[in-house]
């Protein structure tokens, strides 16, 4: 009874150890750092989107004068 008892305990030792292994993997770290990367500037183009159609295009027009500004003095 006392072997029974020792393998089965021996076995799930080992199933444990295993687990705790294949969540140090690594493999999918690439994956994750992509997905915060994105999620970053998804966020940041939501930021500048909001402030320009929040502010009436305050921002927008600003940005459009400048560039035809520049473009004027060209010529």
């Amino acid at each position: 009874m006392e072997d029974i008892m020792s393998n089965s305990l021996l076995r799930l030792q080992v199933r444990i150890q295993q687990t705790f292994a294949g969540l140090r993997d690594e493999r999918g770290q690439s994956m994750v750092e992509y997905a915060g990367i994105a999620l970053v500037v998804a966020a940041i183009i939501a930021v500048v989107v909001a402030a320009v159609s929040g502010s009436g295009g305050g921002i927008g027009d600003a940005i459009v004068n400048r560039i035809q500004e520049a473009i004027d003095s060209l010529g």
